[in-house]
């Protein structure tokens, strides 16, 4: 299904808020959709916060092919409902300010202080987005993969391994659940990862017996054909300047369906931002957000 933007806001926005609610939604254990945001309850934590599993995105969308009801703001007690009905939860709240009045957003944030929240203001991460014309669906000529292989459960724990030194993750139980969920739902998620044994070779499918690097592309097959969006892309410390994260995500690019026009990221690191560029994503605008964390 390709679906037809007739969103009042910005393409970009529309479609990479639309991507990651998506994304988020299937590694979940649980999505809650309302009208001012959506509620992700999602396998426990325990190296983020003391035991993040509560995830909510306040932000207002408008997707045709998604959700026809009005949309509104979050109601003015929000954070007290949420520490109160979500409390062993430890819910972590994320208030999307991009399209929004600065001064709405103070107070939104103020209610969440009060409540005695700790908030992190003014993040900001740079949309990014690939226009698969025929080039860019070539890569540069990079060797195209057959139609993806997919990593099975035996494979799973020297990718859990390759996550937690990529990413400095303590809960290997989390990351199980979480990796788990991707490599079993093939439709819609795309996993490329090199092979230590075989460090400049990409493997699609063969027995990786050790990872460096990998890319996770999601694709929402049933709702929007067209787009994709890189979800996660690492590279273990010892590793890196090496390009295999750049080769891995190129592999996974060219392995798209030809259906797939347009491929979504986000960003904030300088030095990543640089490297997607050279792979021909452009920069498309800025998601500014405000995290606030409940943890008594």
């Amino acid at each position: 299904m390709v679906h037809r933007h007739k969103s009042t806001l910005p393409q970009w926005y529309a479609e990479s808020k639309f991507l990651e609610t998506e994304v988020t939604s299937k590694i979940s254990d649980q999505t809650l959709n309302y009208t001012f945001g959506h509620l992700f309850q999602s396998p426990s934590n325990p190296g983020y916060r003391n035991g993040n599993q509560l995830q909510i995105n306040f932000c207002h969308l408008e997707f045709p092919w998604d959700c026809t009801g009005a949309l509104s703001d979050p109601p003015l007690d929000i954070p007290d409902i949420l520490k109160k009905v979500y409390k062993d939860m430890t819910p972590r709240c994320t208030i999307d300010g991009t399209l929004k009045n600065a001064d709405e957003v103070h107070m939104l944030v103020q209610r969440f202080v009060s409540a005695g929240y700790t908030c992190q203001q003014d993040i900001v991460d740079h949309v990014m987005c690939l226009d698969l014309t025929e080039k860019n669906k070539n890569m540069d000529g990079a060797k195209r993969e057959q139609q993806l292989g997919w990593l099975d459960g035996t494979d799973l724990d020297a990718l859990v391994d390759c996550n937690q030194r990529s990413f400095g993750y303590q809960d290997a139980e989390w990351l199980r659940i979480k990796l788990g969920r991707v490599i079993e739902l093939k439709d819609c998620f795309h996993l490329f990862t090199t092979a230590s044994s075989a460090p400049d070779s990409v493997v699609s499918g063969e027995r990786a017996s050790g990872i460096d690097a990998f890319a996770v592309v999601f694709l929402p097959v049933e709702k929007a054909a067209d787009l994709a969006l890189v979800h996660v892309v690492g590279t273990v410390p010892e590793r890196r300047r090496h390009g295999l994260a750049s080769e891995v995500l190129r592999r996974a690019i060219s392995s798209l369906p030809a259906s797939v026009c347009r491929v979504y990221l986000q960003a904030c690191d300088p030095a990543a931002i640089s490297l997607y560029k050279k792979m021909g994503f452009k920069v498309v605008g800025e998601i500014k957000t405000t995290e606030c964390h409940f943890n008594e």
